[in-house]
């Protein structure tokens, strides 16, 4: 979420307006953040690291709120993994018993047994 407003001083501010704010001031408005939409309760999150941007987010927006995020929209589908494949989803099958011998357990070393 790029937008949120603060209850403190009544002002909507961008990500990048809202960390540019006096540490005192940021310390202050975080608290007080509610999202523009659902005005449910927002937070802020700092650039990190890695090069993401800093942004806001709601715990957790209204239903049906225009700024949730895709991903908390996302809804799971009942489509078999081979579908899922074939429709090019974010579905990952891992087979961990891939290449293991069912015929025999393993050996014991020697002297042990």
């Amino acid at each position: 979420m790029d937008l949120a407003h603060c209850l403190l001083d009544r002002r909507d501010y961008t990500a990048v307006q809202f960390q540019q704010l006096t540490l005192p001031d940021l310390g202050a408005k975080r608290r007080n953040l509610v999202c523009i939409t659902c005005g449910q309760q927002a937070f802020f999150r700092k650039p990190s690291a890695d090069g993401r941007a800093a942004c806001f987010g709601a715990r957790p927006h209204a239903a049906g709120c225009s700024m949730a995020a895709e991903d908390a929209l996302r809804v799971e589908s009942a489509i078999g993994p081979d579908e899922a494949i074939i429709r090019n989803t974010d579905v990952l099958v891992v087979d961990f018993n891939f290449g293991a011998s069912s015929s025999s357990p393993p050996a014991l070393p020697e002297g042990q047994g």
